[in-house]
């Protein structure tokens, strides 16, 4: 066979290697080309400046400084709870029930991100006051986008917000903030320390930081010794 002729087979390796050559030349150029529209990172000016716009003219105005505002913020108290009494005394409804949706938005004043949730109640462990089927909390934290492409992200670091379709325990205050349509609507009575999941394997998951007493106590023991420990400790209070 002249030197200059490939066979079948060898041709068909040739093409093969051709067109993986030509893929990944057209990854790397497409790689290229996202690393170069991505937005670099603020500076620290950029950032001082954004939070000076948020403070006079709200969240919105401080995304559209640098085309999108990312901040850690809490939903912690300043104080802690010793134990679920503690907590007990700072709520005016607990409950174990499912979160059915969520939305998160601006605040009213303007300064915030915030997620609204409802919440489907399954069992009503403490509340002075009777309640429907469902309630509504909020929670800080959550991304919002506009039409033109800015957004602000407010993170939480070391709590989990809730999602839809889990099982959760929840000590809820009150909101006293501005409610859009009257509605009544809830907080976390103190903070990440007030909120635990109730798993499918039937361990209890604090959703904030490992480090305060409840969470410490309860953090993946069973669902039911959380739930007791909660009916007998309003079973004496009535008494």
């Amino acid at each position: 066979m002249d030197a200059n002729t490939h066979s079948p087979h060898r041709l068909g390796h040739i093409v093969t290697a051709l067109v993986l050559c030509g893929g990944i030349a057209a990854m790397a150029t497409i790689a290229a080309t996202s690393k170069g529209t991505r937005q670099a990172p603020a500076t620290r000016e950029q950032r001082q400046k954004a939070d000076q716009v948020r403070a006079t003219s709200g969240i919105r105005a401080a995304a559209a400084v640098n085309g999108s505002y990312v901040k850690n913020d809490t939903v912690d108290d300043v104080a802690v709870a010793l134990d679920i009494n503690s907590l007990l005394s700072r709520s005016d409804i607990v409950a174990r029930g499912v979160i059915k949706s969520n939305v998160s938005h601006v605040s009213e004043d303007g300064a915030w991100v915030v997620t609204d949730y409802v919440f489907s109640i399954a069992e009503e462990l403490f509340s002075p006051d009777k309640h429907g089927a469902t309630i509504h909390f909020r929670l800080p934290g959550g991304r919002v986008e506009w039409d033109d492409g800015t957004y602000a992200d407010i993170k939480i670091p070391g709590f989990r917000h809730p999602l839809n379709g889990k099982e959760y325990l929840l000590f809820l205050a009150k909101d006293n903030g501005p409610r859009p349509h009257d509605a009544e609507r809830y907080k976390l009575a103190m903070g990440s320390q007030s909120a635990f999941e109730l798993g499918s394997d039937g361990l209890a998951t604090a959703l904030g930081k490992k480090i305060f007493p409840v969470a410490k106590k309860y953090d993946q023991e069973p669902s039911v010794t959380l739930l007791n420990d909660i009916r007998d400790l309003v079973r004496s209070r009535v008494r």
